[in-house]
């Protein structure tokens, strides 16, 4: 696999020989990127600069996450019992919190009622192209809110948390009520807990401006 990073209006001219596994980044349009893994956030390293182009030891996964997801079987059963993972540990925490639909294994909504303020998660085994809302929290608002866009730092996830709510989350929405709405494409198991957590924390806070 190969990876030039180049941006738009690179006037770089040469290519490297090099048509090896291992990721090749473009040290003119690229200069301060330095490649993570997906799963436990360790920097690939860097393994030499050739004509231009720093090269990398992997992009996506590091070899030793490669390992333990394939390991783990084929991605199909995984996601599914991730899945099924998460709405355990948030049924046991949140025995409120129910199945309300599972149309196809796929995507389960779990809603209920958490102290005094409806609460309904959406967690799916994947997303189609170019979505990047597979974790879909919603706390009812108790104001007369306005629908829109809300700054990040409403939400307080604690500084262990890492995900990253997907573009255009947190904000507020509405159909049967008014939402606090947060969005992941990728989130841990306990994870799941920490968004609800903050959110109801934040729906408070939000209720009484």
């Amino acid at each position: 696999m190969q990876w030039f990073g180049h941006r738009p209006g690179c006037a770089r001219q040469r290519w490297p020989d090099y048509r090896g596994p291992d990721v090749l980044a473009c040290a003119t349009c690229t200069a301060d990127l330095v490649p993570r893994c997906g799963m436990c956030d360790v920097e690939a390293r860097m393994l030499g600069v050739e004509v231009g182009f720093r090269h990398f030891a992997f992009v996506g996964l590091c070899p030793a996450c490669v390992a333990t997801v394939r390991a783990a079987g084929p991605w199909r059963s995984r996601r599914a019992a991730a899945l099924a993972a998460r709405v355990r540990t948030l049924h046991e925490v949140y025995p409120d919190l129910e199945i309300e639909h599972a149309p196809s294994g796929k995507r389960v909504v779990m809603s209920g009622v958490i102290g005094d303020r409806h609460v309904r998660a959406t967690l799916r085994t994947g997303t189609r192209e170019h979505e990047y809302e597979r974790y879909v929290f919603r706390v009812a608002l108790l104001g007369e809110h306005e629908v829109g866009p809300l700054e990040r730092d409403v939400l307080d996830f604690g500084e262990a948390f890492a995900p990253t709510p997907s573009e255009g989350s947190p904000k507020i929405t509405r159909d049967d009520h008014r939402w606090l709405r947060v969005a992941f494409l990728h989130l841990g198991r306990t994870d799941t807990l920490t968004v609800v957590d903050a959110m109801l924390v934040a729906a408070a806070r939000l209720d009484a401006r």
